[in-house]
């Protein structure tokens, strides 16, 4: 299993355990809406860079398992769609660019928590962590720990009904060996 105390960069075609928490252990999430912001974020900044294979938001950090796309069209997002951009297939190319969005997301994140609960610090650990999957049985053992994770944080809080619970995972459609043998 790799270290993440080597600072693995992104790129494009790769798979990743992508993995963040509050500064100083902190929440980073406060309400339920906040976990459906924090989604939509997602989908706003990451969905053109990556795939999203699972995901787990908990009280004070997240975890994400992501593919990183092998193409992706040059220039950010939000530019107009009038003329059509380039496509990028550089992996190193495209993997900064994936983390530059995961740094707008959130930056995007932080500014709007801050709005809410009249703060002004920062609200993430500076750097957020990612260990390479390069191996399927090690992408099978991330999904499986999060899905246990999601069962230990489920049955304490089992009186609650199950859609107020604030864990959402996403697991890969299909078991099938995503990563080259």
């Amino acid at each position: 299993m790799p270290s993440i105390k080597t600072k693995t960069p992104l790129l494009g075609g790769g798979y990743y355990h992508l993995f963040n928490r509050g500064i100083n252990r902190e929440k980073i999430f406060f309400t339920t809406p906040n976990y459906h912001y924090f989604l939509l974020l997602i989908e706003r900044y990451l969905m053109h860079y990556m795939d999203i294979l699972a995901y787990c938001l908990l009280p004070n950090h997240f975890h994400l398992i992501v593919k990183i796309k092998d193409e992706v069209e040059a220039g950010a997002v939000s530019e107009s769609k009038i003329q059509p951009r380039p496509l990028l297939q550089n992996e190193e190319e495209i993997g900064k660019l994936a983390s530059k969005q995961l740094g707008r997301l959130f930056t995007s994140y932080a500014m709007a928590i801050n709005k809410q609960e009249n703060g002004v610090s920062n609200l993430f650990d500076p750097k957020f962590k990612r260990l390479e999957i390069d191996q399927h049985e090690y992408l099978e053992y991330l999904i499986f720990i999060l899905i246990i994770i999601l069962k230990n944080m489920v049955f304490p809080i089992i009186s609650k009904p199950i859609s107020s619970v604030p864990i959402m995972l996403y697991p890969v459609k299909k078991r099938q060996n995503l990563i080259g043998s």
